[in-house]
């Protein structure tokens, strides 16, 4: 029997990505590549080195793994053969996202690096094929576009062109969940009340209590939305020179898995 046939569908891309890894970063030591994954050096090491694999990793490091390794366009393919149904899931999830031209899935690195907030801004504003320009950067940071657009630009993130600056590798990012949440601020400060009336924003709230087909009509409308907002951002037609942004979002305000109904005293 070969021996092959009896490994989850999951090995072979882990070991595929992790020889990549090792290729992409060939200073770094094993000990080095293992903190860099989340990883213990032996369990790295039984990965690289056995013929049927190892014990399987957990869902964080194999994801990881992938990303840091440069597969972020095989993530799906990866998330499948780890977990079909979880891969199902997410592609509903990131149904409008993914479908991005250029779409990618930043690693942990990146999003580090993003996780200032300047640093954030500078970064999406240089994100279209106009770039920013110096004057622009610093009317929306101040004095802090400077700073975050050099730390872009020591990293080979960005690089200046003329009097703007532009992302290396033109890309729509789809972010984690916990960056997308961490920045709901970044771009709240940017909201203009003196813009009102005078064709610029929008905004909105609602509140209500809802079945769960209310919640799922809601979830549908949140991504309808954002399939027409994409549709409006990708349009070559209506690019131009004032940098520009759209959120929405939805949830409810008690937990999931919240029941009203189940008894218990109140304290």
């Amino acid at each position: 029997m070969n021996e092959m046939n009896n490994q989850e569908p999951w090995t072979d891309i882990f070991k595929k990505c992790l020889g990549d890894l090792k290729e992409k970063n060939p200073r770094l030591s094993l000990s080095q590549l293992a903190s860099k994954v989340d990883m213990a050096r032996s369990t790295l090491n039984d990965h690289c080195n056995s013929r049927n694999g190892a014990s399987r990793p957990n869902l964080d490091t194999y994801i990881k793994v992938v990303l840091e390794s440069g597969n972020i366009s095989m993530f799906f393919e990866a998330l499948t053969a780890y977990d079909d149904k979880l891969a199902k899931n997410l592609k509903t999830v990131l149904s409008v996202s993914s479908a991005e031209k250029d779409a990618v899935i930043p690693t942990n690195e990146l999003e580090t690096v993003l996780d200032d907030r300047s640093t954030f801004i500078a970064y999406i504003s240089a994100s279209n094929s106009k770039g920013v320009n110096k004057r622009t950067l610093a009317h929306i940071l101040g004095n802090k576009g400077q700073p975050a657009i050099n730390a872009l630009v020591a990293r080979k993130l960005v690089f200046i062109d003329g009097d703007s600056f532009k992302v290396k590798d033109p890309t729509v990012l789809v972010r984690s969940f916990e960056s997308i949440k961490h920045h709901l601020t970044t771009y709240a400060d940017y909201y203009k009340p003196h813009h009102v009336g005078q064709g610029r924003n929008y905004a909105a709230s609602l509140s209500s209590s809802l079945n769960d087909a209310g919640i799922k009509a809601s979830q549908d409308a949140h991504r309808a939305f954002h399939e027409t907002m994409k549709n409006i951002m990708r349009n070559p037609d209506f690019e131009g020179n004032t940098p520009s942004f759209s959120v929405a979002f939805c949830d409810t305000f008690t937990d999931i898995d919240f029941d009203p109904n189940d008894g218990g005293e109140l304290q």
